[in-house]
């Protein structure tokens, strides 16, 4: 009986560490902080929210995701996820991915003052029955309007795709 309730504990370690948070990387201005925030489903459409928050020592302006523009990192144009199934999701195919900045209706580029943060929310359509998580998702990053070369790019692992 012991052993059956170690086993037990155990699994449950394995799967909360298989669980493990989103890991955010951004090459852009230092300061300029990405947090993860959350991932759900919403139908077959995976919502993920992030939080940007200005601790540069200058207001950004015209801050955005490019959904169509080029990623040096991929090659490809525009936002780029992959799943754990194999499926690959991008702008340019029926518009899968899409971002939103701060509550805004559609894209809209903000400006971030010092010290303040906004919400972006990213939307992945058609989510594959069978994943379980983002493995990857590439982000060319807009500051004053215009991709900075040789490009910002946000870029984050592991998203997990929570199921009911």
């Amino acid at each position: 009986m012991k052993k059956l309730f170690l086993s037990a504990v155990l699994l449950l370690c394995m799967c909360i560490g298989a669980m493990a948070q989103a890991k955010v990387s951004f090459n852009g201005p230092i300061g300029l902080d990405w947090k993860f925030k959350r991932s759900f489903m919403h139908g077959n459409t995976l919502v993920v929210d992030f939080l940007v928050e200005n601790n540069t020592s200058n207001d950004i302006t015209d801050f955005g995701i490019q959904t169509s523009g080029f990623d040096e990192q991929s090659n490809h144009y525009g936002i780029i996820a992959y799943d754990d199934e194999g499926n690959m999701y991008n702008f340019w195919n029926n518009r899968q991915i899409s971002a939103s900045m701060a509550n805004q209706p559609d894209y809209n580029a903000v400006n971030v003052p010092v010290g303040n943060a906004i919400k972006i929310r990213m939307q992945i359509k058609g989510i594959d029955e069978f994943a379980t998580k983002i493995t990857t998702l590439i982000a060319p990053v807009m500051i004053s309007g215009r991709m900075i070369m040789p490009g910002y790019v946000l870029r984050v692992t592991n998203i997990p795709i929570p199921r009911e």
